[in-house]
């Protein structure tokens, strides 16, 4: 058995616990219990601000299998055309952003979810200040390395 230190073999069947027996640890394989100790916890607060240029900045938290991004935009901002090989769904939770691919445009508010496919060209434009949870799967591995030169790119790009 044993992990990468998340739950180390830890037999979770305690009576305090039982009511968790149903489920085992993906990445450990603990058989018959589930792993309290793979489930974290994070804080927007806490995680790094990432300036991208004038007007977007993010904070990027990496799981195992996705990506999700909280992206602040300023009114006028752009998220130049550009697609990747992740699915991506973007929950808009202030202000509005106009979402713009080859044969659509999207309005989308706060509230709204925009679902965009793997590999669907795009581009963003922030209508007014704006915040965005984008979601993504598999994992941003072009964001681990560095390789988002297309998001620093200067206002209206």
């Amino acid at each position: 058995m044993g992990g990468r230190g998340h739950c180390a073999g830890r037999d979770l069947r305690s009576p305090a616990r039982r009511h968790y027996n149903e489920v085992s640890c993906a990445k450990c394989g603990a058989v018959g219990s589930v792993c309290l100790y793979a489930m974290k916890l994070h804080s927007w607060d806490k995680v790094e601000l990432e300036n991208l240029s004038d007007t977007a900045s993010r904070r990027v938290i990496h799981s195992d299998r996705m990506t999700t991004a909280r992206i602040s935009v300023k009114k006028g901002g752009v998220v130049p055309r550009h697609s990747h090989e992740n699915e991506q769904i973007s929950h808009v939770l202030e202000g509005s952003l106009l979402f713009q691919f080859d044969d659509r445009e999207i309005t989308a508010r706060a509230g709204d979810l925009v679902e965009i496919a793997s590999n669907e060209p795009h581009r963003v434009e922030a209508l007014e200040d704006s915040v965005a949870m984008d979601v993504f799967q598999p994992v941003r591995e072009d964001w681990i390395r560095g390789d988002d030169s297309y998001l620093r790119k200067p206002t209206g790009s």
